[in-house]
């Protein structure tokens, strides 16, 4: 357990650190007396768990949204606006919880979605010479990605 314990996210993680992250971010209460790789375990547990959960849930949805006009198509889903955090939502009816870094086969017409979000940011245009902000320009960012796994299938293209 001492070597997982090293590698994994939680390692340089105190106790009271373990007991907050499962509260605010898993939603469960974490025993302190417990030790630490005992909460470590559980909260491990926990976290595949939920992801497990979430993933039945979004397949289930999105196996339900497609169609021949709307096909199911494999992406990586990342969180640009909030690096590792998950997502849930609902489109058209369908209930969607995706997690960061993780595989999906969603329709078209939610990777679309996913990836028209955007929100302002202002861009500071700085002088080389004299650092000085020499003005401001207005942009967009995207709040989420959604990358087609295969973008040689999906275009009916072959690799080479």
């Amino acid at each position: 357990m001492e070597t997982a314990l090293k590698e994994n996210k939680f390692a340089k993680m105190t106790k009271e650190e373990l007991v907050k992250y499962g509260r605010e971010r898993l939603g469960v209460t974490v025993d302190s007396s417990l030790t630490k790789e005992k909460m470590v375990e559980g909260l491990e547990k926990t976290e595949k768990a939920q992801l497990e959960a979430a993933t039945k849930q979004t397949n289930a949805s999105a196996k339900k949204a497609a169609t021949s006009a709307d096909p199911l198509v494999e992406v990586t889903f990342t969180n640009v606006e909030f690096p590792g955090a998950d997502l849930a939502f609902t489109y058209e009816r369908h209930k969607y919880h995706l997690f960061h870094g993780q595989k999906y086969k969603l329709p078209i017409s939610v990777i679309e979605h996913l990836n028209n979000l955007q929100v302002p940011e202002d861009k500071y245009d700085i002088d080389p010479s004299t650092k000085q902000v020499t003005g401001i320009s207005k942009g967009l960012r995207n709040r989420f990605s959604c990358v087609p796994i295969d973008l040689h299938k999906l275009m009916g293209l072959k690799k080479g």
